[in-house]
């Protein structure tokens, strides 16, 4: 059996296309010197311009006596059974190495040690070490957890229902949130310092006095302080923290 088709190959670069463009004006070169167009496409069915277009790529399979009929070859040898015989044990011989090749392959394979691990092997083949594991990561997890809060925590006073919220969402603060605390701290700080500049004599000595409003706000103060601090206390209780806020 004989088969033609034009080269072919993976193209990245004009340098690329222009090698594989030299090649096959090479072949056909070579083909129209042994070949004629006429009694190709009359042996074959197709033409060279057909098995050279670079838009496409065609097999053109042909036997001895197609090959004779193109004057590819001068004379077609019917295998005699010795010579037969010969070319199955040769071709006994390529198989018998393929099939060496593939058990070797397989061995190799079955040879190699399995890198691959996940959770459930490392539990199962060493558990000490599984074990080892969680607790660092639980530890892990408490001290990110201890930090997030502490970090909310440090702008309790200026927005305790802002911070408890926060707190109890179990996330980091974001930046928009750290930016809503810092103004809002910003905003009271710069709040005092007017108050404490434009402060009114009379209006201080006021303040001293016990009035129906002034004490039901004091008591809802109070009452906001006392429900914070209890919140705090929870939260370093449940991450078994021994610093709880006084």
């Amino acid at each position: 059996r004989f088969v033609f088709h034009r080269a072919d190959m993976y193209v990245e670069t004009a340098e690329d296309q222009k090698f594989l463009d030299d090649m096959n004006k090479d072949l056909r070169a070579q083909m129209e010197a042994r070949v004629n167009n006429d009694k190709f496409l009359a042996v074959t069915g197709y033409t060279l311009d057909a098995l050279f277009d670079s838009k496409q790529r065609i097999d053109v399979t042909i036997n001895a006596t197609q090959a004779k009929q193109l004057g590819i070859v001068d004379e077609v040898v019917a295998l005699t059974p010795e010579i037969k015989k010969q070319v199955d044990a040769n071709t006994r011989k390529y198989y018998d190495i393929a099939a060496i090749t593939e058990n070797e392959n397989k061995q190799e394979k079955q040879q190699k040690p399995d890198n691959n691990m996940n959770l459930e092997k490392l539990k199962a083949e060493h558990p000490a070490i599984y074990a080892e594991a969680v607790a660092i990561g639980v530890k892990q997890g408490i001290e990110q957890e201890k930090d997030r809060v502490e970090a909310c925590l440090v702008f309790n006073e200026v927005d305790p229902a802002g911070v408890k919220a926060a707190i109890e969402a179990g996330k980091p603060l974001s930046q928009k949130q750290m930016a809503d605390f810092s103004l809002k701290a910003l905003s009271k700080n710069q709040l005092k310092a007017l108050a404490g500049e434009n402060a009114d004599p009379s209006e201080e000595e006021e303040e001293g006095v016990e009035g129906e409003g002034a004490e039901g706000k004091g008591k809802e103060e109070t009452k906001q302080k006392e429900e914070v601090e209890a919140f705090k206390k929870d939260v370093y209780a449940h991450l078994g923290l021994k610093n709880q806020p006084k």
